[in-house]
């Protein structure tokens, strides 16, 4: 039997309340010995969205007051080689119903409107070099148009066409969610219960 012990070492910030010092105030540091069954396993890859701006989901709940404010953030982070799938509560969908949005091509078109980022960010993805700068260069549109923006110009992303919204759920959480990915078909549901 072997008595493999291994050593856990973390770190962890308080917070200061008090804003006149700084943000984290104190650093916590604790080891712990761990038997070999607890040892950390292999697990999927984890981002963070709003930093590394992977395919995770981005979650809101119902078109609140700062919907506007989350949509842009959401759709800014979204990868720009994948374009967002916007998946909504039907409570969501009602929601956005009221403001106005009437049919999913209405909530596209604002989507793909408020969907910018600078030239030099959107540029600055290995991916958008590998996939679509051979076909700015081409001079292929929206791509090429894109190329030609000053670095600062703040260059619309998405087309309409790229942008899909499902309503899905049981009408338990008005929530919505955006991905990165497409819609390939429809399925009826209904069937399964």
């Amino acid at each position: 039997m072997s008595s493999a012990v291994r050593l856990n070492f973390s770190v962890r910030r308080r917070l200061s309340v008090d804003p006149r010092k700084p943000a984290f105030e104190k650093l916590i540091v604790s080891t712990t010995s761990v038997s070999p069954s607890q040892w950390a396993r292999e697990s999927p890859w984890y981002c963070r969205m709003a930093d590394e701006r992977c395919g995770s989901p981005h979650l809101a709940y119902g078109p609140r007051a700062t919907w506007q404010e989350k949509m842009r953030h959401s759709l800014a982070a979204v990868e720009q080689y994948s374009p967002p799938l916007l998946v909504m509560d039907p409570i969501a969908a009602r929601g956005f119903v009221e403001l106005g949005f009437d049919t999913k091509e209405k909530l596209i078109a604002w989507c793909a409107d408020n969907a910018r980022l600078t030239a030099r960010e959107y540029w600055d993805n290995q991916w958008i070099q590998y996939l679509m700068r051979p076909r700015a260069v081409a001079g292929v549109e929206p791509f090429a148009s894109r190329l030609k923006a000053a670095p600062d110009e703040l260059i619309r992303i998405f087309e309409p066409s790229d942008i899909h919204i499902v309503v899905a759920g049981g009408e338990t959480q008005g929530t919505w969610k955006m991905i990165s990915g497409s819609r390939r078909a429809t399925v009826s549901i209904d069937k399964w219960r």
